[in-house]
């Protein structure tokens, strides 16, 4: 169709629709949207919904309130209500039933015309047989004619006020154009509606009038609408109006043909027939339409525009100037049960006049060409019969009279693809002329919209995406408008409007950027210096000023013209010349100098503007003389800066130095003016203007040389020459008053002020004959200020520069030296000083009277020697002798040399002090060294001899404590030995680490460690080495090193806790500090810190590394009565105080309070205890109590509770009396009271000895007393039975009250830190084929569908194997026919081998085969349930469908929730649901379990409930993992140890999955060892050779057993078998992997093995050993209070708000619906029980229960119980059954009762709310399984899951090849089936 000139697109710019930094304006309904109207004019938006109409401002702003169209009491058939009083029934008997009816949308149209309808919308949906209302389009709210109004204006006849389809769908195509008279028509096509409830035939192709006295009159004969709809299905798709013609676009399929058509209609709208009477159509025309490239066809128009195309287009396609062209998007199929189009997508253009040309032809043939042409099937229906000659002249007019045909061309209309889609379909069009150019903007079903320029240039240009939006619901885009100023696009979706820019010009930062991109909307708008669209730019219609084809004619910036000046001065005015090309050729420029001003830029050329440089008025200050600005180009039209940063330029200021070197050594053009002392750019500004007086280098000026200078203090010149030495130091002119000064200033004193001759250009003399230079302190000389300052014309304003080397110094002879020697060499270093023989002082000649020395050492008196140190030093030397006297030498060579005890000693220059000291190092001395000579100086003429010796000894060290100490030092070493304190240099270093010496003696020295430090790879290890001592050139430890042990530096030490953690204010409770590497400290001490407050205490010195002990002590100052919480830290050497702070860690409590007893407390025999009362009794621990009886007896404390002591007293006499007192810690009580023993009915009975007596007395008296005896006896036992009794009550009382206070504790106690240790985002999920094969294989991990089927056919020659895999093919295509699948199913279901586990796997095999056609096993899955359905409703308990997996429809539902809702899992239930499995699995571990039976004492079961009282304790440790450094853990005395090995993974792995984590059976738990790094370490094992054994009970080995001290190092190691004695064994490590385990655990022999309780005997064995069981339930209502946060969170996820319910499951319960409708089920209780049983019994609860199917876990016994009571809760929840409880209902059932009455409310309005959702159309469904299919289509190998499938089809070959005796071609297929695989 389009011409040869046209060759399609030249750019795509893709506009993905994703959030963007810049909010877009939006708009989201409550409702689906279906249509989008903008009213050209006001640009208002008119949106229809689903129920609802809204009125949008051009910002998508609702403007009125929305207005309400639906839902109504309707069936689609009946008439409005108000129609039926005119006589118009609706027998409901004839009629399906009414029901909530949703409106649809089916028109929608802004009406434009000029009759009295216009600016008005019209409005028509599906409920009432397709009624329509007209609203204003100025308020949408107010209805101009209701469908009431116009049923009456069309004079009661149904048929004229009904136009649309009921159909929910939106199957109607209407446009509004004009009739013969030019009035308002609307052309009309709907969807055929074959319902036999019809009551009202509608056209499926109409025209009727908008008049408004004509409102709705046919304009169409009855002859239009047959021949329309003659043999065909009627789709409508689209209309549009073109020159004088409306045309339609359908999809047509005539009977017995396949596949669908697109065929184009086309009406006249001046047509002579609209006037005719009766109305007759003339020109009705239609056509196949078609894009086609070869072979490729695309048949499926699905969205289409009309416009006309851009010049460039047009004359491309050499159109005249009114042409128009259709653009159309066409799909490669459709699916007409779903009404959806698939497969790829392609664009195509159709010239206008070309369809015209065509539609011509034919009726010209048929005019002409008789009988010859009727046979092709021109003619279809119409006033004329048949195509024949036709007598007249026809005046080539299409809507002619002349030729009244109802044609038909017979050959497609076609035309290739521009453009080919082949991701998605393309769903909406829309098309801008931007100035030449035409552009399509293309609206896919994945949310993309793709920006198509249309050229005569075939070729695509991918450019970079560009984010605007987001749509945050459904993603297709269903229909685009431009807004009324064509500058946005409203992009509409099922769920929001989006206003989308039609470019994004402002995103170019560049002309070239901005023109490259060859977008027709953007251009580079030049003086403005931005990208925009044209309406944007000022003056924009010059071309140089709006850029949009060339970057050629960009503005483009040279910089500085070629000579121009890159520095100017700001004293004076420059200019400067910058060159920039391509500048518009009118306007008016500045020049913008950074932030500093702009001056006016003068065009000298065409790309040359010369600019002056700013005035200084309008700078700021220079700092440095110098600014470096850029200058641009500004134009001030636009005030815009159109050409930024052309050039860099300094302006300068000389004037700013005020120094020489800083003028000329700027490198900027400034120079110094030497006798005026000015910087200025220009000699000419110098005095006298002389260019020799102004220099440029730094070298040319005047300073001072860096000498050094020395002056006697107060000496004028008239003794001495001050001369100072310089450079170009210049002429004074005296006649201009020229001169030098010199300036001395004293520190902190005065300034004397000299002047100065110059004698030379490098040389002045100063002279301080007026002013001396002196000082007034005693110091020997002091260092002053000299300055030379020039006077230029008279004036002191210019000091002379001065090298860095220039220094001047007073001094003073006299105190300089004290003897001859020094004196002369202070002369020596230039200060003029002598020695003055009068009065032996030094002075400076002109101050002595008589004999001055002035440089003659010889003359001075003799060397002296006053004292050496030190006085002994090692025999190896080394030892620096530090030598003291007078005269000794005037300088260091007069010294020949010096010797100590004969032995030369080595001279220290550096060191030498002239005449005063002379130091040297000794050589190394042996036992033959003579003892005649002492330390002896010799000088070249005379020697000094010291009068002490010198003493050479042997250092020795023996010994050194301590020998360990923290790595941050400060241990204190002492180091035994001989001989330490000799010799000058003396050092010690531990492990290479210095020790600072801070004592030394003859025998020992004392040094502090210093810090010593370690990689982060050894942070946590033990560093070992030597201790070495050096004095001088001994080393006594080098020889001693295999006798000293070597010192260990340890980490630093740590405090894990304190024990106990409360104290009295009395004091006194020893309290244990538990930690590591404590012993590595001497004298710890622990420091309380309270309230600015501290106290400290030393700590005894631990001998172990994990333990130690220190005081509480009395605290006097805390007043209060209550607990008072305490800080404590502990000084350790030198490691920091915050390392071992544990904060608030310590409480005190007040002292116990014990009540005194009256008179006597009876301890009898019988009896096995006593008891106290008090208050406050359970302060502290009961073993820090000693009860007190007598001086001698102990009562040992067995309970304690907050009001009762109890104690078992010592053994006593019978009635001895002994008093009761109680200590604890510094606490004390007086005498509470009296204890009598007594011996119980075990005892001699007094009575016994007056018996002989009775027996003498008489027979009669003996039976007497043996009845009283009797009694007595009696009497005693019963007291002491009931004595007995209370005591057992007591004790059961005490125990029951310590059990439900703790339960009451955990139900009020917070959710302790389970919410921080949860807080990890992190989900160890498991990969999709994972989670996939534990749902469809869940005992087969490595099934045949995980390996390609080659792996297992290569055994098989090479043709077998081509033979299966063409059968697998087949057998592929077999299953894809659903005919037969459903077949093959229902043949292997009726047959009796076929097992429950046989369904499964079949069930699971169709999945892997239809994974990468998730859209078919919907299908099938569809038709299964369906039959599954109707099979059940013959039966008694229909709310039992899908309740049981008995059928390969259950299991299919399974496996197809598993795949459809994986994301959804991810999503939303993932977080919330492995929250709760680590919240059960924290709760759980916080008490002890019983590794064996599974039983724990935190549980939501009664069953795993542990129902003993067991005692135990939590422990914290550090565990060093090589690979993760170190990890706190928590753990129980009483784990077993591979449950403190679970544990340990579970912390240093928590971030890992299970199957990243070594297993627990791989690793040993060991303790690191501290002492000795060579121990090997002891490894922990569940059994080894310390295993307890009880007879014929074994317990399993827990860290109790172990008695491993808390806080100690733990470490993971690989497992050794090699390390334990005999057998070794970890018993719980199968325990704790398998919740099957068996709860009684025996092993050969008959040996039984235990954890917490003994399984057998425990009921029997009496006693308080297990209370009553109902006791410890409160532990499940702790747990459960726990854990229900999490609970509710699962919940919430699984059932959310109805808008967030997946996909699948409100298309599931939809079906469900449709099934109970189909079947007439009423019980709304057995629908709600197919749902239930669908989803939630089908796939949550078997989530909830095996949360290992999602995540990379191990689940517990004790986790599997807890998960279950939940996963039962949810299922009660879901029920609709009500079960009544009573005391006898299970626990867990009543645990959960509230909440299960709660969440059946909420299931319940769930369901409800989906049922009220819209239904979810299938092709919606179809898009949402394929994108399933696309993220998990290649999982599992589907050749092997055919394969595999064919087995069962080859064992039940004969009943299947029975079944398909019906199906002869499926029969067939499967016979050739079976041939290939054999």
């Amino acid at each position: 169709m389009v011409r040869a000139a046209f060759r399609g697109l030249l750019f795509a710019f893709v506009f993905v629709i994703v959030t963007s930094s810049v909010a877009l304006p939006f708009f989201s309904g409550n409702k689906q949207l279906e249509k989008l109207v903008v009213h050209p004019l006001s640009g208002h938006v008119y949106v229809a919904a689903v129920n609802r109409l809204y009125q949008l401002t051009p910002d998508l702003l609702l403007k009125q309130q929305e207005f309400q169209t639906g839902p109504h009491q309707a069936n689609g058939y009946c008439f409005p209500p108000a129609w039926r009083l005119r006589g118009l029934s609706c027998s409901e008997s004839t009629m399906p039933p009414l029901s909530q009816t949703d409106f649809h949308n089916q028109l929608f149209l802004l009406n434009e015309t000029g009759s009295v309808t216009s600016d008005t919308l019209l409005v028509c949906g599906n409920v009432y047989n397709g009624e329509c209302s007209i609203f204003s389009a100025e308020n949408i709210s107010s209805v101009a004619i209701n469908s009431t109004q116009i049923f009456q204006i069309v004079g009661g006849t149904v048929q004229n006020a009904v136009l649309v389809s009921t159909y929910s769908t939106l199957s109607t195509a209407a446009v509004v154009s004009t009739d013969l008279n030019g009035d308002a028509a609307l052309y009309v096509a709907t969807l055929r509606e074959p319902s036999p409830h019809q009551l009202v035939s509608k056209p499926v192709m109409n025209v009727v009038s908008l008049r408004a006295t004509e409102l709705f009159k046919p304009l169409a004969d009855q002859n239009l609408n047959k021949w329309a709809n003659k043999d065909k299905t009627f789709r409508p798709r689209h209309s549009f109006k073109s020159g004088t013609f409306v045309y339609f676009t359908s999809y047509q399929q005539p009977k017995d043909s396949f596949p669908y058509n697109t065929v184009l209609s086309r009406i006249c709208t001046e047509d002579l027939g609209f006037s005719a009477s009766p109305v007759t159509i003339y020109a009705y025309m239609e056509a196949n339409i078609r894009c086609q490239v070869g072979d490729t066809r695309f048949p499926y128009l699905t969205s289409q525009t009309v416009v006309k195309p851009g010049l460039d287009l047009q004359t491309a396609l050499q159109l005249g100037d009114m042409e128009e062209i259709l653009i159309a998007s066409f799909a490669q199929t459709y699916d007409n049960s779903g009404d959806t189009v698939n497969g790829r997508s392609a664009i195509c253009v159709f010239i206008m006049s070309q369809i015209e040309e065509q539609f011509k032809a034919t009726q010209e043939t048929c005019r002409t060409g008789g009988d010859s042409v009727t046979k092709q099937g021109f003619v279809r229906e119409g006033n004329v019969k048949e195509c024949k000659n036709i007598t007249g002249a026809w005046d080539g007019q299409s809507c002619s009279p002349d030729l009244a045909m109802l044609l038909t061309v017979p050959s497609p209309i076609l035309s290739q693809p521009i453009y080919n889609l082949t991701l998605g379909q393309v769903t909406a069009l829309a098309v801008s002329i931007v100035g030449n150019a035409t552009v399509a903007f293309v609206g896919t079903d994945g949310g993309r919209i793709i920006k198509l320029l249309l050229n005569d240039e075939m070729s695509v240009v991918e450019l970079s995406n560009s984010s605007v939006a987001e749509l945050t619901h459904s993603k297709q885009i269903l229909e685009m408008s431009f807004s009324h100023d064509g500058r946005s696009l409203f992009v509409m979706s099922s769920s929001e409007v989006v206003k989308v820019p039609l470019e994004t010009c402002s995103s170019f930062s560049s002309c070239s950027q901005c023109v490259t991109t060859i977008d027709p909307f953007c251009g580079f708008c030049t003086l403005e210096n931005k990208c925009s669209v044209q309406s944007d730019c000022q003056m924009s219609t010059d071309p140089s000023r709006w850029i949009q084809t060339s970057s050629s004619r960009c503005v483009v910036s040279h910089g500085l013209q070629s000579g121009s000046k890159s520095m100017a001065s700001i004293t004076r005015a420059a200019q400067i010349f910058l060159r920039v090309s391509n500048v518009p050729a009118i306007g008016s420029f500045k020049c913008v100098f950074g932030n500093q001003g702009n001056t006016t830029a003068t065009r000298t050329s065409q790309a040359v503007f010369a600019c002056n440089t700013p005035q200084a008025s309008s700078l700021p200050s220079l700092s440095g003389g110098r600014l470096n600005v850029s200058v641009s180009l500004k134009s001030t039209e636009t005030n815009s800066i159109f050409v930024p940063n052309i050039a860099s330029i300094t302006l300068f200021d000389c004037q700013v130095h005020k120094k020489c070197f800083a003028c000329a050594g700027t490198g900027l053009p400034c120079g110094w003016c030497l006798y005026n002392s000015l910087c200025t750019d220009a000699f000419q500004n110098c005095r006298n203007g002389q260019s020799s007086h102004w220099v440029e280098d730094v070298g040319l000026c005047p300073k001072l040389s860096g000498n050094e200078y020395f002056w006697p203090s107060g000496v004028s010149a008239d003794n001495f020459d001050f001369r100072v030495s310089g450079e170009n130091l210049l002429m004074p002119l005296q006649q201009l008053g020229d001169a030098y000064e010199c300036i001395v200033k004293v520190p902190g004193g005065n300034t004397f002020n000299a002047s100065a001759t110059r004698t030379s250009g490098t040389g002045l003399t100063c002279l301080p004959s007026t002013s001396v230079f002196q000082y007034g302190s005693n110091e020997k000389e002091l260092s002053v200020t000299l300055q030379v300052r020039w006077k230029a014309d008279g004036r002191s304003d210019y000091q002379l520069e001065n090298d860095p080397g220039l220094s001047l110094t007073l001094f003073k002879c006299s105190k300089s030296a004290t003897d001859c020697s020094e004196c002369l060499a202070v002369k020596e270093k230039q200060k003029m000083c002598g020695w003055c023989g009068d009065d032996l002082t030094c002075r400076i000649q002109q101050e002595c009277r008589g004999n001055w020395n002035g440089g003659d050492g010889s003359k001075c008196p003799d060397p002296f020697i006053s004292e050496f140190s030190p006085r002994k030093g090692p025999i190896e030397g080394g030892t620096k002798l530090i030598i003291k006297g007078s005269n000794l030498g005037v300088r260091f060579q007069d010294i020949a040399r010096v010797t100590v005890k004969g032995v030369l000693c080595d001279l220290v220059e550096d060191e030498y002090a002239a005449g005063k000291t002379i130091v040297c190092t000794t050589g190394p001395g042996d036992k033959s060294s003579v003892n005649s000579e002492h330390v002896k100086i010799y000088f070249h003429k005379v020697n000094a001899e010291s009068a002490e010796d010198f003493e050479y000894v042997t250092v020795t060290v023996n010994d050194y404590e301590p020998k360990k100490g923290p790595a941050s030092g400060g241990t204190r070493i002492t180091v035994f030995g001989s001989n330490l304190d000799s010799g000058s240099n003396l050092t010690v270093t531990v492990v290479g680490v210095n020790c600072a010496v801070t004592r030394r003696t003859s025998s020992e020295l004392t040094c502090i460690t210093e810090k010593k430090e370690q990689s982060s790879r050894r942070r946590r290890s033990l560093i070992s080495g030597d201790l070495v001592v050096s004095i001088d050139n001994a080393k006594p430890t080098d020889n001693q090193q295999s006798s000293i042990p070597p010192y260990v530096y340890t980490p630093d030490p740590t405090v894990a806790a304190i024990a106990p953690a409360t104290g009295l204010m009395a004091g006194g409770i020893p309290i244990t500090v538990t930690g590591t590497y404590l012993s590595s400290v001497q004298k710890p001490k622990i420091v309380f810190l309270f309230d600015n407050r501290s106290s400290s205490f030393d700590c005894i010195t631990p001998v172990s590394d994990m333990m130690m002990t220190c005081p509480q002590p009395h605290y006097p100052y805390i007043v209060d009565e209550g607990s008072v919480s305490l800080s404590v830290t502990f000084v350790m050497d030198d490691v920091p105080k915050s390392s071992v702070r544990l904060d608030n860690s310590f409480s005190i409590q007040p002292d116990p309070v014990f009540k005194t007893f009256d008179g006597e407390k009876v301890f009898s025999s019988d009896s096995d205890h006593i008891i106290l009362d008090g208050s406050n009794l359970n302060a502290v621990e009961r073993k820090f109590y000693t009860v007190l009886l007598g001086d001698a007896k102990l009562c040992n404390v067995t309970n304690l509770s907050p009001e009762l002591l109890r104690c078992t007293p010592d053994n006593g006499d019978n009635n001895e009396v002994v008093p009761v007192r109680v200590t604890v810690g510094n606490f004390s009580t007086p005498v509470l009271g009296n204890l009598r023993y007594s011996a119980g009915s075990s005892g001699l009975n007094p009575v016994f000895v007056a018996v002989p007596i009775a027996v003498i007395a008489g027979v009669a008296i003996f039976a007497i007393l043996g009845i009283v005896l009797v009694a007595r006896q009696r009497s005693i036992k019963r007291e002491a039975h009931v004595q007995t009794l209370l005591i057992q009550m007591d004790r059961l009382e005490i125990t029951v009250a310590t059990e439900c206070k703790q339960g009451f504790a955990e139900l009020q106690t917070d959710l302790d830190d389970l919410g921080s240790a949860l807080s990890s985002d992190h989900l160890p999920l498991l990969p999709f084929k994972q989670y996939a094969m534990r749902v469809l294989f869940p005992r087969d991990e490595d099934h045949a569908v995980l390996h390609p089927l080659s792996q297992k056919l290569k055994s098989r020659p090479k043709l077998a194997d081509e033979k299966i895999r063409k059968g697998t093919d087949l057998f592929l295509s077999l299953i894809r026919n659903k005919s037969f699948l459903v077949k093959f199913v229902q043949c292997m279901e009726h047959e009796h081998s076929f097992t429950m586990k046989d369904r499964t796997e079949v069930a699971s095999l169709l999945m892997v085969i239809c994974q990468d056609r998730m859209d078919y096993a919907t299908d099938i899955l569809k038709q299964l349930l369906t039959l599954l359905i109707r099979k059940s409703l013959g039966k008694s308990h229909p709310k039992l469908l899908l309740r049981r997996t008995e059928s390969v429809a259950e299991k299919f539902l399974t496996n197809w929730l598993t795949f459809c809702l994986h994301q959804h899992i991810q999503d939303s239930v993932g977080k919330p649901l492995y929250t709760l499995f680590r919240a059960v699995k924290s709760q759980i571990e916080k008490g002890p379990v019983d590794a064996i039976t599974g039983e724990s004492r935190y549980a939501l079961s009664e069953d795993k409930l542990l129902r003993h009282q067991v005692d135990y304790r939590e422990m914290k440790f550090t565990v060093v993992d090589g690979a993760n450094g170190t990890t706190q853990v928590r753990l129980l005395d009483l784990d077993t140890i591979s449950q403190a090995k679970d544990k340990i993974l579970d912390a240093v792995y928590k971030t890992a999955g299970v199957s990243q984590r070594p297993a627990v059976g791989s690793i040993d738990l060991c303790l690191v060892p501290h002492a000795n790094i060579e121990q090997p370490a002891l490894r922990f094992r569940d059994e080894d050779s310390t295993t307890v054994m009880e007879g014929q009970w074994k317990r399993v080995n827990t860290i109790k057993h172990y008695n491993v001290p808390e806080s100690c190092l733990l470490q993971l190691s690989p497992r050794d078998a090699s390390v334990a004695n005999g057998r070794t064994t970890d018993h719980t490590q199968m325990l704790i992997a398998s919740p099957s385990r068996a709860i009684l655990q025996e092993e050969e022999g008959g040996i039984k093995v235990w954890h917490l309780t003994k399984q057998v005997d425990t009921i029997a064995s009496g006693g308080d050993h297990k209370l009553v069981s109902e006791i410890y339930l409160t532990r499940m209502l702790s747990t459960k209070r726990i854990v229900q946060k999490f609970v509710d969170d699962l919940f919430d996820a699984v059932f959310p708000p109805v808008q967030e319910a997946p996909f699948p499951i409100k298309y599931l319960f939809n079906f469900l619906d449709n099934e109970a409708a189909a079947a007439n089920i009423t019980d709304p209780d057995v629908l709600h029980a197919w749902k239930t049983n669908s989803v939630p019994l089908r796939f949550w609860i078997n989530v909830i229960k095996n949360p290992d199917f999602v995540f990379d876990i191990h689940k517990s016994t004790s986790v599997d119980s807890c998960l279950s009571v939940i996963a039962q809760t949810f299922m009660d929840g879901c029920s609709v059954a009500d079960h009544k409880l009573s005391k006898d209902s299970p626990s867990s059932k009543l645990l959960y009762n509230k909440e299960v009455q709660q969440y059946k409310q909420r299931v319940q309005r769930y369901y409800g709310d989906i049922q009220s959702l819209p239904r979810i159309a299938e092709a919606d469904m179809i898009r949402y399984m394929r994108n399933v299919s696309q993220t998990h289509g290649n999982e599992f190998d589907q050749t092997s899951g055919l394969y595999e499938l064919y087995q069962f089809a080859f064992r039940y070959k004969d009943q299947l090849a029975e079944d398909l005796v019906v199906e002869p071609s499926l029969a067939r297929d499967f016979q050739r089936l079976q041939e290939m695989m054999k």
